[in-house]
């Protein structure tokens, strides 16, 4: 399964089929209750504009490929693109660069656990595996919050509970995402040759004892060669 960082994406070109940018990803949707991103948010290059449903967000369900560059949609999308963005569950959307990320996370007892600074999703519907905490030790490392749906967004931050927290603490969840898979596809990749097997064999060294006499080549002399086949 494929995960991919929210903050990668933002930014990115939208670009249909035959390679046309229609806009570039700004944020997405969230449903939290389902914790599932349901929509992006887009800056239209507004004569290209995709969508023509009842809002000018694109669905999740309307792009066919994500890439590590950009996004990719249909040449059309349709007029009922609309009808996608309504979700399953009876839960509003959030933002996540605007209502989630960044924010402080909380426990039920008030104590600040950290800083939710990214979330990683599945792309092929969107669900959201994990979510990446900053702790406030500036000498501790990223922790992954484990997605849940009794989640509580107050005006100072998020509240999660103690299960939640928990999980978060105790590492139980591990989340890579798309660029450290592919780094690891293309480790996988290399290979070494086997050093070649040996043509000739290698003469033993040997040492002259004391005493011996050196054998040098001749030198070879032209002049010595004509007077002889002269003489001959």
């Amino acid at each position: 399964m494929i995960q991919i960082n929210l903050r990668s994406l933002i930014g990115s070109p939208i670009l249909t089929e035959d390679q046309i940018t229609t806009g570039e990803v700004t944020d997405a949707f969230v449903d939290l209750l389902e914790q599932r991103i349901v929509k992006f948010n887009v800056d239209w290059t507004m004569e290209r504009r995709q969508v023509s449903g009842s809002e000018e967000n694109l669905p999740f369900s309307q792009i066919s490929e994500f890439t590590p560059h950009w996004l990719i949609v249909a040449e059309e999308i349709g007029e009922t693109a609309g009808l996608d963005l309504v979700p399953m569950s009876e839960g509003a959307n959030v933002l996540a660069l605007g209502d989630l990320l960044d924010h402080s996370l909380f426990d039920r007892q008030g104590n600040c656990l950290g800083t939710l600074c990214d979330l990683f999703f599945d792309r092929d519907d969107g669900a959201i595996s994990g979510y990446e905490v900053v702790p406030p030790e500036e000498d501790r490392l990223s922790m992954i919050l484990p997605p849940g749906s009794d989640w509580e967004l107050e005006e100072k931050g998020i509240v999660i509970s103690d299960q939640s927290k928990a999980a978060m603490l105790e590492g139980r969840l591990h989340v890579s995402s798309w660029e450290e898979e592919r780094e690891e596809e293309e480790l996988e990749g290399q290979y070494e040759a086997p050093s070649p097997r040996r043509r000739t064999v290698q003469p033993d060294s040997f040492d002259l004892q004391r005493g011996q006499g050196v054998v040098t080549v001749a030198q070879f002399d032209p002049e010595a060669l004509v007077d002889e086949l002269a003489n001959e």
